[in-house]
């Protein structure tokens, strides 16, 4: 079995207002906290004048293997963007490894900041080199924050979700500070279960989905809860079992069994040592539940049990292709300190690569702990993904495993990719599970843009001028003009449409970039808290959950 995290409640949260509480909380999620310790920053080694000054109390709560790990509580006189960096910043040069901090002014906000090291190379010009130093590109060693924002008297699910797997269950620090920094990926989601990188609807995934037939169906809940015994075994100690081994054990002992369960014949196409742009398998989907011979050719029955339609596929053509790396291997470009044998691969340019032969159109890629799932039906092949750790959904309490593996199970099963008879439009195709949602996230994008560009032009951009006009009478900057010709009119009010189709464009611009994280909208204290992300939810809240009360709330919350 995985080793089980603490069960965190919101309680255990809400007790976070004092130092001794965090001790205590940190004790609970199995820290050695018995030789806690004040400090002075000053005789910490900390020389950022600024910085000293905005600490009023550092203390370290708890110390592992020596001080490799330690967990450091710092009360400032304000949390700030400045102050956290110029922190971090100081903690590179200490001796402690893997730095975890907590800071906060006021106990209502705590933020739980992971130091992480980085390596970059350092970019000398020919010739300067200083001396001493033999390679001009030589690697240094940077640091990041890696921060989470807790609000203690209402945590979210993913904020619960994180601190969970600050448990500490690894046998070393060094496994520890890895399961640390997986934690902080799944806080940089945007839902709970999984992360979806543009290529389906959030709101399909998260409102329409689960309400499914095929999400609900009775036998599709027994073959769920197999695959996940399964799963689950398999993972028993993966990251202890998993790092460090070469690609070849990955594949042989965890990825080839995974794929097994999901249904999968896994044809092996690329040797581990290869460096050739070729997918790692081609995945075919066997006769049944208990075969492991691949589809007959042409016609074949679905192996979904609720699709009763007939599924049409070549067993020639593969459902679709996967790269495999080894455990916890960097899917997001270079990794040059997991990966020996082919460190300067791209996964998302390779898979651009594999879609673009057009022998499969969905492509799997997964580093044992992350699973991911790229179409050739995206916008952009590169970037757009759905993705799912699936560790860390192993992991979860009972509590949230039926609402969270789901996630796992109906996109990754060979059954997602069998094409099967469906309605689209009023049109019957054979599509998969995975291109119905495709298709229903357009649909439902294209119903919404409908909908937005209607109330852009009847409702809201009307509202703004409106707004600019009456600012601009009160101010005395536009003179009374209903008794004036029209053209005399248009000429004074045309500014106003002009200013506000300028307004409407950069709101939309900045929504757009909130929404692609090209902002820092969860930047809790800095960029988040001027935000348009923090503004609607302000407003939402205002408004209510009942749409017919929303006006009158709205009205009675804020001015004209």
């Amino acid at each position: 079995m995985l080793n089980d995290d603490y069960e965190l409640s919101r309680l255990d949260v809400l007790e976070l207002s004092s130092r001794d509480a965090l001790a205590a909380f940190f004790a609970k999620l199995g820290y050695a906290t018995n030789e806690r310790l004040v400090q002075r920053a000053g005789a910490m080694g900390f020389s950022n004048e600024a910085l000293k000054a905005a600490i009023t109390h550092i203390e370290r709560l708890a110390s592992e293997d020596g001080g490799l790990l330690e967990v450091y509580l710092v009360e400032l006189k304000s949390v700030t963007v400045t102050v956290t960096r110029a922190l971090v910043n100081a903690f590179r040069n200490l001796s402690v490894t893997f730095p975890l901090l907590v800071l906060t002014d006021d106990y209502q906000r705590l933020d739980f900041v992971l130091v992480e090291r980085y390596s970059s190379p350092l970019k000398v010009a020919e010739g300067n080199a200083p001396p001493g130093l033999p390679n001009p590109a030589a690697p240094q060693v940077g640091v990041r924050p890696r921060i989470l924002t807790v609000n203690r008297h209402k945590p979210g699910e993913v904020e619960l979700r994180v601190l969970r797997r600050f448990s500490f269950t690894e046998s070393d620090s060094f496994a520890q500070n890895d399961k640390l920094l997986s934690a902080y990926d799944v806080a940089d989601w945007s839902e709970p279960f999984f992360n979806n990188r543009a290529l389906f609807s959030d709101y399909y995934l998260t409102t329409r989905l689960p309400e499914s037939r095929q999400w609900k169906e009775p036998a599709e809940a027994a073959a769920m809860t197999r695959a996940f015994k399964q799963l689950r075994q398999l993972y028993a100690g993966a990251r202890e079992t998993f790092a460090n081994q070469p690609e070849e054990s990955v594949r042989a002992d965890l990825l080839e069994p995974v794929l097994r369960v999901l249904g999968f014949v896994p044809q092996p196409v690329k040797a581990p040592d290869a460096s050739s742009a070729a997918p790692d398998y081609k995945l075919y989907a066997v006769a049944s539940h208990g075969g492991s011979k691949p589809l007959a050719p042409t016609v074949i029955l679905s192996v979904a049990k609720n699709l009763s339609s007939v599924a049409y596929q070549d067993a020639s053509k593969p459902l679709a292709l996967c790269l495999a790396y080894i455990w916890g291997r960097n899917l997001d470009g270079k990794d040059e300190q997991r990966d020996i044998l082919t460190p300067d691969e791209n996964p998302g340019a390779v898979v651009v690569s594999l879609l673009e032969s057009g022998e499969a159109d969905w492509a799997i890629v997964t580093n044992g702990k992350t699973w991911r799932l790229y179409s050739a039906q995206a916008h952009s092949r590169a970037t757009n993904y759905y993705e799912i750790d699936l560790e860390e959904t192993l992991a979860l309490p009972a509590a949230n495993i039926e609402a969270a593996f789901p996630y796992f199970w109906h996109f990754f099963r060979a059954a997602a990719f069998l094409p099967v008879a469906r309605s689209i439009d009023g049109e019957t195709r054979p599509l998969c599970f995975l291109d119905s949602l495709v298709s229903e996230s357009e649909r439902y994008a294209r119903e919404l843009g409908e909908r937005l560009k209607k109330r852009v032009f009847e409702e809201i951009f009307p509202h703004f001028a409106r707004g600019f006009i009456i600012y601009a009478r009160r101010a005395g900057q536009l003179p009374s003009i209903d008794a004036l010709p029209a053209e005399e009119r248009a000429r004074l009010l045309e500014p106003f449409f002009s200013g506000t189709l300028t307004f409407l464009y950069r709101l939309l611009f900045l929504l757009y970039a909130e929404s692609r994280d090209l902002l820092p909208a969860r930047e809790a204290r800095g960029y988040s808290e001027k935000s348009l992300e923090k503004l609607k939810r302000q407003v939402a809240a205002k408004a209510g959950d009942i749409e017919d009360r929303a006006p009158a709330q709205l009205k009675e919350a804020y001015n004209e």
